[in-house]
């Protein structure tokens, strides 16, 4: 059962996981500070745990069978010293540190090419928008040129095409004859701008909210969308049917209005905050459907913090902050030169989340609402998202790709809705870009809380989903380690 043992003078969280093959010790300990606490992590056993300063000096040493060197027994005293091996003996011999790792017995934890159910879908309805964002993905402009600027003329992100109500029933249609035995399936609203095709979201909403019932399957449902357009009539329609929603806000008005202006040029902030506040306004009190503010920090806001602030500041309880994805030497790229930067402001963000938290006012921040006493299955934190695998994105056509990121790249169609998934050999590569497949990451702390991270950071960065980018994976473990802190002093 999770709970708290106490290990030098705090507090342990823990989780179990089974394991099976040894691996030494520098790979399976992590330890770290957030905030000057000490924290380690064994990584095969999950187990996190805050430590004392002596528990800190003690532990690989103790756990490694070693003698402590005499300097540590000197800087603590023998008796301290004696104590936290005692301790942490203690707590090895429970298992809650473990010596082996689960991730030799992948072949029968990830699933084989017979069992791609597919869980979710994200349908462009709109490959049309009513902005031209710096940075944006959706028009290729931010990741496919290489570090070039954003083109001039916008109309290419303004002039995309439309999905049909057709192609949305066969979407939908195609979600369900291939969910398997699955109870629960996902479908989620993208663009571009997908309420510039709100007849749609709606024919599609009620068409899947009807083959659900049945079916006898619960149906998930979100909307991604810069706000701009929300009416109340929209409003009242994504509460009747319990439509979650993403919002696109970048935190301060300057800061949104730098990347995420209108196809005129005109800022967009205003627009976007005003039809934001009133979807989570009608939503008042209730924690179903959610609704979530994301940001995007650039290397033009490294310090981001006052943006996710002023976001909740502005009446949001709930906010994402991710990090851009664009193609080196873009101009709003995250740089190597920034990571130090971007780890304080890190930490700075989790100090505030538990100052908050702790005077009666917090707020969800998405990163850090990790689940320490459970989380995803095995195969989930070996695989990562499950893009190609049981997530895919339907282009405005119909045509079927990995993920919404890959919509519109050359060489990742993968089938389409009427005939289903047509290249198994590219789902297959999908299906296998993990842990396993990933070398950097077979020795990486972090492999069994992120699944090998991003496959399109990845590809578009690095020209292959198999090589993690690099940024986006210091990010990602400074996250971690964040939350891991944020949980446990929270």
């Amino acid at each position: 059962m999770p709970g708290f043992v106490p290990i030098g003078v705090q507090d342990l969280v823990y989780r179990r996981q089974p394991g099976l093959c040894e691996i030494d010790l520098d790979s399976r300990l992590h330890r770290f500070r957030v905030a000057g606490v000490p924290f380690v992590l064994d990584v095969a056993s999950g187990t996190v745990a805050l430590l004392d300063e002596t528990a800190w000096d003690v532990l690989p040493y103790a756990l490694a069978g070693r003698a402590v060197p005499p300097d540590v027994a000197g800087r603590h005293g023998r008796r301290a010293v004696a104590e936290a091996i005692e301790e942490i003996g203690a707590l090895a011999r429970d298992g809650l540190f473990s010596s082996k790792d689960p991730g030799d017995s992948l072949a029968e934890a990830l699933p084989g090419p017979a069992d791609h159910a597919v869980k979710a879908l994200c349908l462009h309805v709109a490959e049309s928008c009513n902005m031209s964002c710096a940075y944006c993905f959706a028009s290729g402009s931010a990741r496919r040129t290489g570090g070039a600027d954003p083109p001039a003329d916008p109309s290419p992100r303004g002039a995309g095409p439309l999905m049909s109500k057709s192609v949305a029933r066969s979407a939908v249609d195609f979600l369900f004859r291939n969910s398997g035995q699955r109870r629960r399936v996902e479908i989620d609203f993208f663009g571009g701008e997908p309420l510039l095709n709100f007849d749609v979201v709606r024919e599609a909403t009620e068409y899947a909210t009807r083959l659900a019932d049945l079916n006898g399957k619960t149906l998930g449902l979100t909307i991604t969308t810069n706000a701009a357009l929300i009416t109340p009539d929209i409003c009242e329609f994504l509460n009747r049917y319990r439509v979650n929603a993403v919002l696109s806000i970048d935190g301060r008005p300057a800061v949104h209005d730098a990347a995420r202006r209108f196809l005129s040029g005109a800022p967009s902030y205003e627009a976007c905050a005003r039809g934001a506040m009133l979807l989570a306004s009608s939503r008042a009190g209730i924690t179903e459907p959610y609704t979530y503010v994301r940001g995007t920090y650039t290397h033009h806001n490294l310090d981001f913090l006052q943006d996710v602030l002023h976001i909740v500041d502005s009446g949001f309880e709930s906010v994402s902050m991710e990090p851009v994805v664009c193609a080196e030497g873009h101009p709003w790229a995250i740089r190597a030169e920034d990571i130090p930067a971007l780890c304080e402001e890190y930490e700075r963000l989790a100090v505030e989340y538990v100052r908050r938290k702790r005077r009666g006012r917090p707020f969800r921040f998405f990163h850090f609402e990790i689940d320490l006493s459970g989380g995803p299955c095995l195969s989930r934190r070996l695989s990562g998202c499950g893009a190609g695998r049981d997530y895919l994105a339907v282009a405005a056509d119909g045509t079927l790709y990995p993920c919404h990121q890959f919509v519109g790249a050359e060489g990742f169609a993968i089938g389409d809705v009427e005939n289903g998934v047509t290249d198994s050999a590219l789902r297959d590569e999908f299906s296998r870009a993990g842990v396993k497949s990933k070398a950097v990451c077979r020795g990486c702390w972090a492999r069994y809380m992120c699944g090998g991270g991003c496959h399109a950071g990845a590809y578009y960065v690095n020209g292959s989903i198999h090589r993690p980018h690099k940024i986006g994976c210091e990010l990602q473990k400074k996250r971690l380690e964040c939350a891991m802190y944020a949980q446990a002093v929270g």
